[in-house]
């Protein structure tokens, strides 16, 4: 036996602190059945596949063939062929901007609906998020998702969009919502836990009924794993702007030890299901100024977990709408052989024509022993040892080997 090979971790079971260990597989799929077939994302079970973190900024949508595989929040409906185009809703808003298009801003709700408008506790502020005018709606009334479903989702689904991207998904009720007027009269809602994963639900029974696929910007949330584990139920493609580099702080912020292995067992824990997801590494410079250093460590990561719908973006902070490429992503590293295990104190994963390697510990560097002669970096460099820094990754590619004698 080698020194590269140990009992993979499965999947679907969780060995967490946080998340107890079971040796009985997590079950997110609900028993709901489309009435037609869902056209499932591009299939990633081989080498790198890239996600587009919208394309504002691309004016020619076919510079995308053969670079991205699927645009979260794409401009163009239906092309090109071949790439998987999600339509962009911002969740619990009204979509509108204040910049034409439906003008139902916050004077259009107070004149039409103002019992759809959600606010602080004191009563009196609509409960706006992230210092936008977009109005905050009530998602637990079914005359709202109605709104949402008729005036945006099904234009959408009718222009050819293959899903559906919700954004801004979290526990952390960032507007402070806490309740809606109704017939003059205050309508607490204190779960708001409760209430999106009833929403969620709701909006992944009508879209599958549509045979539409439901994609959520929603970062495992580590502190409530039992809850973040049922909305995954209700999700096809989970976006994690989070990412690896843990929202671009740097690489003394990026998750560590248990925290980035819980992470990780749920990242894992979605292939098993059929599910899928999008990791957004955010770096603390432009695109253009990433290390490679920084671009392994992403895709050293998004290799351990990734299934048959795992796709990656690379990008500057918020630096979204452009088409990046870099020669990283083209690496032939095949197909995986197994889930990721631990050893020589660091987390690793075979494929058909390379290997991944990731160093989470947030203090203690290893040195990992290679099979002599079989491996080089990504940039050519052959290597029998390596030493990986806390929070460092590496991919490596398969040695072309001299033809048998």
């Amino acid at each position: 036996m080698s020194t590269e090979t140990a009992t993979a971790i499965n999947s679907p079971i969780v060995t967490s602190t946080i998340f107890p260990l079971t040796n009985t597989p997590i079950n997110l799929e609900p028993a709901i059945t489309p009435k037609g077939k869902i056209f499932k994302p591009p299939d990633t079970t081989e080498n790198i596949h890239v996600a587009q973190i919208f394309n504002d900024w691309v004016t020619n949508p076919d510079e995308e063939i053969g670079k991205v595989d699927l645009v979260w929040g794409s401009s163009y409906a239906a092309k090109p062929k071949g790439v998987y185009n999600l339509f962009y809703y911002p969740f619990d808003r009204d979509l509108d901007r204040d910049i034409g298009g439906t003008n139902h801003d916050i004077n259009w709700y107070l004149t039409n609906h103002p019992d759809w408008i959600e606010y602080t506790c004191d009563k009196t502020t609509p409960a706006y998020e992230y210092g936008g005018r977009q109005v905050p709606i009530d998602i637990t009334n079914p005359a709202v998702l109605d709104y949402i479903m008729q005036t945006y989702i099904i234009p959408a689904i009718q222009k050819g969009y293959q899903g559906i991207a919700f954004d801004n998904v979290d526990f952390n009720n960032n507007g402070g919502r806490c309740g809606v007027w109704r017939d003059g009269q205050w309508v607490g809602q204190p779960n708001y836990i409760e209430n999106l994963l009833v929403w969620a639900e709701w909006m992944y029974t009508h879209l599958h009924a549509k045979n539409v696929l439901v994609a959520m910007n929603f970062p495992f949330d580590i502190n409530q794993p039992r809850e973040s584990y049922q909305l995954y139920q209700f999700i096809d493609i989970v976006v994690d702007e989070r990412g690896f580099t843990n929202w671009g702080g740097g690489q003394g912020n990026y998750l560590s030890n248990n925290t980035w292995l819980t992470n990780m067992l749920a990242l894992e824990s979605l292939d098993a299901n059929e599910k899928g997801f999008v990791t957004i590494n955010e770096m603390p410079e432009p695109f253009t100024q990433v290390s490679q250093k920084e671009k392994q460590w992403a895709l050293a990561n998004y290799l351990l977990a990734k299934g048959k719908y795992s796709y990656i973006a690379i990008t500057g902070i918020q630096e979204y709408g452009y088409l990046f490429n870099t020669p990283e992503y083209f690496a032939a590293i095949g197909y995986a052989l197994n889930f990721m295990y631990k050893e020589q104190g660091v987390y690793m994963r075979d494929f058909s024509t390379g290997k991944a390697i990731v160093n989470p510990s947030a203090s203690q560097s290893f040195t990992i022993s290679l099979i002599a002669n079989k491996y080089q970096d990504l940039y050519g460099n052959k290597l029998n040892t390596i030493t990986l820094e806390p929070r460092g990754g590496i991919v490596l590619i398969a040695r072309p080997q001299p033809p048998s004698p």
